[in-house]
């Protein structure tokens, strides 16, 4: 079974000292990867007593498209 997985930033609307938070994710749609990276700002948030606002709001920008074009695998994904 061949997936296309593409490699998003998921932002959440804060900065870091130096410049946008963002989350990079490997995932087959723009909608899993949001799924998959508010999981990990939930967990964030729940450590720095940050409001649910952390993890709400989330864009994605779509960075590259068919990241296994050129071969390899991603270990760890979550179809």
């Amino acid at each position: 079974m061949n997936y296309v997985m593409n490699s998003y930033n998921i932002y959440n609307g804060y900065n870091a000292f130096d410049g946008p938070l963002f989350i990079v994710v490997i995932a087959k749609s723009e909608k899993k990867a949001i799924e998959l990276a508010r999981e990990e700002y939930k967990e964030e948030a729940k450590q720095w007593k940050y409001t649910e606002d952390f993890y709400t709001n989330l864009t994605a920008e779509l960075v590259e498209e068919d990241v296994l074009k050129h071969g390899g695998y991603v270990a760890g994904a979550f179809l």
